[in-house]
């Protein structure tokens, strides 16, 4: 018999806590909150915008499915202190003995005074209200996916959104915050650190980074022997696809089946307006190049061959591909899915000229787009030698 804590019945926590359950029935599983609710949904403040309701019924089951699973459920309880050595979870009243520990705790905001949280779902609910009645200015804060999110569900209020000045530096987030500006007409103010936002107004703060209350380190690197981690307490702005695939993870270690290790690719697409975007792997930096190639998924006289538009980062020294960003009108999922399999295997650019992909988007083409991009990033086909 063994006892599985889990601190934070966020997603990741009700999931994790619901599968260990299920593949461990005659243990005990604790699932500790500090707060008063479960279930909340941390990084996707635009649920509410999209459903008008608590985003329990769409993403993660709710308090009652998770005390029919037989989970012992503690809410409202405070840690003070973990002891690695005794194995114990120190609350305010109560010491709880584990023989696996999981983190679940999410991620916080970046400290800007008189903002609100993007993870504050009930205050956002409560903006939503107020500017329906007001039709008055907000401001978002930050240049990442739930910025853009937020400005695309609030497109029907003025809306400005302070930008770091980083943004500049990568090409395809340069293009999704000119999108902005056009389709949405939301106003664009870089700076770094965003400190100049007026308090006037409604301001919605979406810098966040992992949790760092317990030194939790990204991607499943366990600090201790028998403690994990998942969520966004490992990697900012986790999907449902993100935390089952750690889950996933996590249970393979608990049944002793020892996978290797896992690296999690920042791979994701989310769409803007009419347009989608797509990106995985590293962002541009001074010992990469960036290789960009335009061209259509299919041939001309298609009625539907929209250009996709792809943005390939290659270190200057080993040629090894580093980062794949794709933009167009079309979805780009395929594309994200190959971009993964070449970042993830570290690919050279001379190794992906002539690499046969099963998918082949290009109607009546030869090649594959990312097979162009390649042969770019070479600067010419090498000999058959270097890529063999």
């Amino acid at each position: 018999m063994h006892q599985y804590v889990i601190i934070g019945a966020g997603p990741a926590g009700c999931i994790i806590s619901r599968m260990i359950k299920k593949q461990f029935p005659d243990d005990t599983v604790i699932l500790i909150e500090q707060s008063k609710d479960v279930g909340y949904q941390a990084n996707c403040p635009f649920l509410h915008f999209k459903y008008g309701k608590h985003p329990d019924a769409v993403f993660v089951q709710n308090m009652d499915q998770i005390k029919k699973s037989k989970i012992d459920l503690i809410l409202d309880e405070q840690i003070s202190r973990i002891d690695y050595t005794q194995k114990l979870v120190v609350g305010k009243s109560k010491q709880y003995k584990f023989d696996k520990l999981i983190f679940a705790i999410g991620q916080q905001n970046t400290s800007i005074p008189n903002t609100i949280p993007s993870r504050s779902c009930a205050q956002l609910r409560a903006l939503r209200k107020q500017l329906q009645a007001e039709s008055t200015q907000v401001n978002i804060i930050g240049n990442n996916m739930t910025a853009i999110l937020l400005a695309d569900s609030l497109k029907d209020y003025p809306t400005k959104i302070y930008a770091s000045s980083a943004a500049l530096e990568l090409d395809v987030e340069y293009k999704i915050l000119e999108l902005i500006k056009k389709e949405l007409k939301s106003e664009i103010v870089f700076s770094t650190p965003p400190t100049a936002v007026p308090t006037s107004t409604p301001t919605i703060n979406t810098l966040t980074q992992p949790h760092s209350t317990f030194s939790i380190k990204q991607n499943m690197n366990y600090q201790q022997p028998s403690v994990y981690a998942i969520g966004s307490c490992t990697y900012p702005q986790t999907t449902q696809q993100f935390i089952f695939t750690q889950a996933v993870y996590i249970l393979n270690h608990l049944m002793e089946k020892n996978p290797p290790p896992l690296q999690f690719l920042n791979n994701r697409q989310f769409s803007l307006g009419t347009r989608v975007f797509g990106r995985v792997g590293a962002n541009l930096t001074e010992s990469c190049k960036l290789v960009t190639i335009s061209d259509s998924f299919r041939a001309e006289f298609m009625p539907t061959h929209h250009v996709v538009h792809v943005h390939m980062i290659v270190e200057n020294e080993t040629g090894i591909i580093r980062g794949i960003q794709v933009g167009s009108k079309h979805d780009v999922s395929q594309y994200m899915q190959i971009g993964a399999l070449i970042v993830g295997k570290q690919m050279t650019a001379a190794q992906l000229i002539l690499q046969d992909f099963f998918f082949q988007p290009h109607f009546g083409k030869p090649f594959h787009l990312f097979n162009v991009a390649a042969v770019a990033a070479c600067g010419e086909v090498p000999p058959f030698e270097e890529y063999k």
